[in-house]
């Protein structure tokens, strides 16, 4: 690959990648797609797209009809929705070398998330707790049996400790569709960069996704496998299994501290997720064909001390913004993507965005990702048109240009 070329992938995964930082703002996503028609003059259109189109046109009308005279003050990100096709559209240009980029500055930030640990601070930048409450902790290394990580979790460069957790799982998923045949050592250092990333920022719903993508791996690797690889897959399973037998107790005892922040399971079900959502459904019970007519769907409640807050799904949180009608057009483009490809990527992605919200922020690095995966397997395009110097991928049917 030439040197401009190796220079624009740099760029163009940069500016992917910047948004995600606590000192770039979020409309910054809006160079990052006019990036695009600087690099390619032609739009790479499937079959199934024009769900999204209509979804889209569709969610904006339903915006737009709840305010009685538009309001540029207040309504004018109701104009951002068609980005939603843009997110779409740019995903299409992500590959190797796309990815590679976007998977240093993840274990970049990796690295930063290890020294705030090490150093005994959750940040480096004053900038970075603008708005958040944090509240600071001592500890050290030596006393770490009695300290809950949730409550120590480092933000990297990120304005939170879940906006930088995110990246790591996503940084895992696009390693092992990319580099997972690289040699055995750099993988076991770009995985424990990646898992100590994921462990220090102790996000539970990053942990989850990506113990599920693992599995998934596993499961997938077990049915490729010739008959004597197999009896290997079974053994070290059954070993698996009886370790955890074995160390019930060490285990009850982890989740006890660290999952469940030293609550039993009624108290985690009456002040967590669950009854968040729980508030989140009464909401949707009363609008449910158009929800609440807006960009984004929060709850006040005793759970959140009357404070706004995310609904931490995001399932919940497109029905309560759209309503049942504009989301089932979503879900369908979802389901109707998912092929042997892709599924091992967009089952643990969606199992992450069932416990956070994940997917469905309209413009974000995630949703991003999400529809890279989406458009991977599927052909043909109704508009076989490709950017310059592009050709077919004989594995996928999908924009190579590496």
């Amino acid at each position: 690959m030439s040197a401009p070329r190796k220079i624009n992938y740099f760029l163009l995964a940069l500016s992917v990648y910047l948004p995600t930082l606590f000192f770039v703002p979020h409309m910054f996503f809006v160079f990052t797609f006019s990036l695009y028609f600087l690099y390619f003059n032609k739009i790479y259109i499937e079959k199934y797209d024009y769900i999204i189109f209509i979804a889209v046109m569709i969610m904006l009308l339903n915006i737009l009809s709840s305010v009685p005279s538009v309001d540029l003050d207040k309504h004018l990100s109701s104009f951002a929705t068609p980005l939603i096709i843009a997110v779409m559209l740019y995903s299409r240009i992500i590959n190797k070398n796309f990815a590679k980029w976007l998977i240093i500055f993840t274990l970049i930030e990796s690295v930063v998330v290890i020294y705030e640990f090490i150093s005994g601070q959750q940040y480096i930048f004053a900038a970075q707790t603008h708005g958040i409450d944090i509240n600071t902790i001592d500890y050290s290394l030596s006393d770490m049996g009695n300290v809950i990580l949730y409550q120590i979790r480092p933000l990297g460069l990120s304005s939170n400790s879940s906006s930088v957790a995110y990246k790591f799982f996503i940084g895992l998923l696009l390693f092992m569709e990319y580099y997972s045949n690289i040699s055995i050592k750099y993988i076991v250092i770009v995985i424990l960069l990646l898992a100590l990333g994921m462990i220090l920022t102790f996000n539970r719903s990053t942990i989850i996704a990506s113990l599920s993508f693992s599995l998934l791996i596993y499961i997938n690797n077990y049915f490729h496998q010739e008959r004597k690889n197999k009896l290997l897959y079974l053994f070290v399973s059954l070993s698996i299994v009886l370790a955890a037998i074995w160390y019930k107790d060490e285990i009850n005892e982890l989740y006890y501290i660290q999952f469940s922040r030293g609550m039993d399971l009624m108290t985690n079900i009456d002040t967590g997720r669950a009854a968040i959502w729980r508030s989140g459904l009464e909401f949707l019970k009363s609008n449910l064909f158009f929800g609440n007519n807006s960009l984004t769907f929060t709850i006040s409640s005793d759970i959140t001390y009357d404070a706004v807050g995310h609904v931490h799904n995001s399932f919940l949180a497109m029905l309560g913004r759209n309503g049942i009608i504009i989301s089932t057009l979503f879900f369908m483009y979802i389901i109707l993507s998912v092929n042997r490809y892709n599924y091992i990527y967009i089952l643990p992605i969606c199992i992450y965005s069932s416990l956070q919200y994940g997917i469905f922020w309209n413009v974000s690095y995630t949703d991003l990702i999400f529809y890279h995966y989406l458009a991977k397997g599927r052909w043909p395009p109704i508009i076989q048109s490709l950017p310059p110097k592009m050709s077919w991928s004989g594995n996928f049917g999908h924009p190579d240009t590496g």
